[in-house]
């Protein structure tokens, strides 16, 4: 049997230090609110857009982090997309 979460519903449940905690989320007529954690630094899309290229071990940081964290959510049934 397969269940099928929301992003919220997988933020939620998730208790991984490279995944942005979710603290609570609001819902209004026409949007949803998501209060997460606050990442110093912001994310990995805006880094490179300042930085433009990495460095080998800056590379090599990231790449683990992300692997780190999508073995977390694929051991726990969550399908990254």
């Amino acid at each position: 049997m397969f269940l099928v979460l929301n992003e919220r519903d997988a933020l939620a449940i998730m208790d991984c230090q490279f995944i942005v905690r979710l603290f609570y989320s609001l819902q209004s007529k026409d949007h949803i609110y998501l209060v997460m954690e606050y990442m110093i630094g912001g994310d990995l899309m805006s880094f490179l857009c300042i930085k433009h290229v990495l460095e080998k071990h800056e590379a090599q940081f990231y790449v683990a982090e992300i692997a780190l964290a999508l073995d977390y959510l694929h051991r726990r049934g969550v399908i990254h997309r």
